[in-house]
């Protein structure tokens, strides 16, 4: 049973990603997230209580891929493996080849500031010295900044490219 919930879960996070991609967030209804997920209202409610549960636990878990892999390369300063982690992110961003820049644009702004309220809260909850945790919310805001604008030219650039210009924005900052 527990399987089947975690199962229903994944399709309701997928979908609600998926309309993400096409309405802005505020639009996004409950019926719009169970129809797309193929699953039934209550089995929505049983999960999430509302669409920000769902974008909460979106950010927590990115959160936690950059707890483990992004931030120690920001304290440490450590930019080639940096480098391959933004590398990588940008590839499948651009894979993904969002739809609506409008749309893109404005649940981005939505997203990173969920996600910044997170990283500063569990910066300042750690025996981090107030230099390490400003270094890495700024280095943060840095990659997301050029990832948010890079998405909003629809990808002008190549991975690659956009990727040596995060590196060389945050080596200014050393």
């Amino acid at each position: 049973m527990e399987a089947r919930k975690e199962s229903a879960r994944d399709l309701i996070k997928r979908s609600f990603c998926e309309l993400l991609l096409s309405k802005p967030y505020d639009d996004i209804t409950v019926t719009d997230v169970v129809t797309n997920a193929s699953v039934a209202r209550v089995t929505y409610y049983r999960s999430y209580k509302g669409m920000d549960d769902i974008l909460t636990e979106l950010v927590e878990e990115g959160y936690e891929y950059c707890k483990q892999d992004l931030f120690p390369c920001l304290l440490e300063g450590n930019f080639e493996q940096l480098h391959m982690l933004i590398f990588d992110y940008a590839t499948k961003m651009k894979q993904m080849n969002l739809r609506s820049t409008i749309y893109r644009a404005c649940n981005a702004a939505i997203v990173t500031g969920k996600f910044e309220e997170l990283i500063c809260k569990n910066l300042q909850s750690k025996c981090f010295p107030a230099e390490k945790r400003y270094t890495v919310v700024y280095r943060c805001g840095i990659i997301i900044s050029i990832l948010h604008a890079w998405a909003h030219t629809d990808y002008q650039e190549t991975p690659q490219q956009i990727t040596d210009f995060i590196i060389k924005s945050l080596n200014k900052t050393r």
